[in-house]
């Protein structure tokens, strides 16, 4: 979902010449992945062990192979 949004940040800016949307996707990546990262945590606290087991088996942003 994360990498899809950046990814219809990064098309909508190319397509339409827009270059204050492709400026602004640095930012918008950092801030995503600050989110990221805050709902992880709260998800580890909320499921322990159990989400520990999922997150091992699955990536972030992209699929584990």
């Amino acid at each position: 979902m994360y990498v899809g949004w950046a990814l219809m940040q990064l098309g909508i800016g190319l397509i339409t010449g827009s270059g204050w949307v492709l400026a602004t996707l640095p930012a918008v990546g950092a801030g995503l992945h600050r989110d990221v990262v805050r709902e992880e945590r709260r998800l580890q606290e909320s499921f322990g062990d159990e989400y520990e087991r999922y997150s091992e088996r699955v990536g972030r942003y992209l699929p584990r192979r």
